[in-house]
């Protein structure tokens, strides 16, 4: 299940006040994995680069959470940000560091981007249960958090992004696994811009003259088979003579 562009936008509207809101937004729009998106450091944030490098996650085991590595060598990688997005992470420090001092000693200081309010580290399992209430809250199609994931991948290919950027933007290690996994929605793009090719040509469409039943004037003379003259000596001939 994928949302359509209208739906994200219903939900980033909806969840535009929430603590985690930079992280909805990173995930959709971004495509980073839920452990990433939860295990994101400022260390790896560029705000003069609009850049965030996705270099750890938080794995969950049973019910306990530890740090670990990115899933794969390509999942190791530098996303690119929006200004906006980029924008809002500059407030959500300001605004983290707020409740750093309302809470003093109890605070936490796991320098991840996106905490529980006391600085602690979230909880994967958590940050799935909380989205699918807001989900339903909004009153959208229900979709996992991962699907989140692949509303970013379809809105990257639907924005016409290079296939290339969009599977290093996700984190796979081909682009054969990008064209696997999206293939449809590739089919689609490509069907939609055969149509635009088209379109951009103006020129009257009009619909192709009849061909008309033309019978061939042939002389009559000329349809009637050619009969040989007869041979002096054929027997036939010489009886019919008779």
């Amino acid at each position: 299940m994928v949302w359509t562009p209208e739906q994200t936008a219903v939900f980033l509207d909806f969840v535009a006040g929430d603590r985690l809101y930079l992280l909805w937004r990173l995930i959709a729009f971004r495509g980073a994995r839920r452990g990433e998106a939860c295990g994101v450091r400022w260390e790896d944030y560029s705000a003069k680069h609009c850049s965030l490098a996705i270099a750890t996650r938080l794995v969950q085991d049973g019910w306990e959470v530890h740090e670990g590595a990115p899933k794969t060598d390509s999942g190791l990688r530098l996303i690119a940000l929006d200004g906006e997005t980029n924008e809002g992470l500059l407030t959500h420090k300001a605004r983290q560091q707020t409740e750093r001092e309302a809470w003093g000693e109890g605070w936490q200081n796991t320098g991840r981007i996106f905490t529980q309010e006391d600085g602690s580290l979230l909880h994967p399992g958590k940050v799935s249960d909380l989205f699918e209430r807001l989900v339903e809250a909004a009153g959208l199609p229900p979709i996992r958090l991962h699907d989140l994931r692949h509303v970013a991948a379809t809105l990257m290919l639907a924005a016409g992004v290079d296939i290339k950027v969009v599977s290093e933007t996700l984190g796979h290690s081909d682009t054969r696994i990008t064209r696997d996994i999206y293939q449809s929605v590739l089919d689609d793009l490509a069907r939609d811009a055969a149509e635009k090719v088209v379109q951009l040509v103006p020129h009257a469409r009009k619909a192709l003259a009849a061909v008309p039943d033309v019978v061939p004037q042939v002389d009559p003379a000329s349809r009637l088979p050619r009969v040989a003259p007869p041979r002096k000596d054929d027997p036939t001939q010489q009886n019919r003579s008779a």
